[in-house]
């Protein structure tokens, strides 16, 4: 009976591979039905897909390339939806190895993302390419920036080492000498992960201090999430310093409590009530999301200091107070963060009427209508364009509304 069954089944197995054996196999035929198929549906496209074109010699190479570029045009469009970003450069790095003419747009669209405060997903994509290309000095310098921002010093010293004889950009090489004081530091801080930030601190510093700030830096996520509707892309990268430190390597006045430059710097003392910290936490933080939401609205310090001093001031539902200085005009606040920072009048009248400004949009348009404003500085440059369509005036009228306003005060 046993010997019955196995003969059953050698014979099924037998008719199963005779079947297969006798059925024809289709080929793939590669022509410009094939390609124009495919571009239906983009989706469809992987890896297998692109060097079977590749290889195929059915169809000659200026038509590989025309589809290759039809194709990376089509992947273009996923490129400003933060959804399906890592779709698009997923499939482009992928893409490049047959097609390396794109390389160049590749990497101008891992600068913006890295602009964007993106340094990890940068870094990753980075990653990605040299796994199957040399990169060009542009994209060496980007991953060294990467390994900074992300504060991952060990591999920043070891990368840029293996590439001494690289004719880097002066850009590059003056901010090696700028932060050549920081790395000695640096190297040797402890390391905290919160849910949204890599926070790295001295080691003399109480770790209970540590988790209490950490806890604050998720409190601002939570509450600028809520006013303005920014949520971090990547984690953000947060030094603690001991007061010395801080000072000495940072040109910058005294009175600072804190800055961001790419990171949030935050001086510490074991011996400061730590409860004092929150406002200016919250400060930085807002600097770091607009940043992130698009980095090339900060060069108007109108606005990035005024939400910044918005967010520190409505935390506690407080008004800024007039400090007793002489005012300025509104249009001269950006010069003065540019030109005048060593003015500590100018500068504190500076601040307060940047307050004002952003406190007059949050009053009269919604606090939600400021996180717009920052969010359409992904797609213009053109501030009175966006306010225009935010809140029906320009900067100039907007600037004389207040003087109006402050005269009355």
């Amino acid at each position: 009976m046993k010997i019955a069954k196995k003969t059953f089944l050698v014979l099924i197995l037998i008719f199963i591979l005779t079947n297969c054996a006798n059925k024809q196999i289709n080929p793939i035929i590669i022509d410009d039905q094939y390609l124009d198929n495919l571009l239906v549906n983009i989706s469809d496209i992987n890896d297998e897909i692109l060097e079977n074109i590749y290889n195929s010699n059915s169809i000659s190479p200026l038509k590989k390339q025309k589809f290759y570029l039809d194709y990376f045009n089509k992947l273009r469009f996923f490129f400003n939806d933060k959804y399906s970003q890592d779709y698009y450069f997923f499939a482009s790095i992928t893409l490049s190895k047959y097609f390396p003419q794109i390389t160049q747009q590749l990497t101008n669209d891992l600068i913006i993302l890295f602009k964007q405060g993106n340094y990890h997903k940068t870094l990753y994509y980075i990653n990605q390419l040299e796994r199957h290309s040399n990169l060009s000095t542009e994209l060496i310098e980007l991953k060294c920036y990467c390994y900074y921002y992300t504060q991952n010093i060990y591999d920043f010293v070891q990368y840029h080492s293996k590439f001494k004889n690289e004719n880097f950009s002066q850009q590059f090489r003056n901010f090696l000498k700028k932060i050549s004081n920081e790395l000695p530091v640096e190297f040797y801080f402890m390391t905290h992960t919160a849910r949204n930030f890599e926070i790295h601190y001295s080691n003399s510093l109480k770790f209970e201090n540590i988790q209490i700030i950490a806890n604050y830096l998720e409190d601002a996520v939570n509450y600028v999430n809520r006013i303005f509707g920014w949520y971090p892309s990547d984690k953000i990268t947060v030094l603690i310093y001991e007061y010395g430190d801080y000072y000495k390597q940072h040109d910058i006045l005294n009175l600072s409590s804190g800055l961001f430059d790419g990171k949030i710097r935050i001086p510490l003392s074991n011996n400061i009530a730590i409860e004092n910290l929150k406002q200016t936490i919250f400060h930085e933080y807002a600097h770091s999301m607009q940043y992130q939401v698009a980095s090339n609205s900060m060069r108007f310090y109108w606005l990035t200091e005024g939400i910044a001093k918005y967010v520190e001031a409505s935390l506690n539902n407080l008004n800024v107070a007039k400090p007793e200085v002489e005012l300025i005009k509104f249009s001269e606040i950006d010069n003065v963060f540019n030109f005048e920072k060593n003015n500590t009048d100018k500068l504190r009248a500076a601040y307060y009427q940047a307050y004002l400004i952003v406190k007059y949009i949050a009053d009269n348009f919604g606090e939600r209508t400021i996180g717009e404003i920052i969010k359409k500085f992904k797609y213009s440059n053109n501030i009175d364009k966006i306010l225009k369509q935010e809140i029906f005036i320009d900067t100039n009228e907007l600037f004389r509304n207040l003087n109006f306003l402050v005269e009355k005060l």
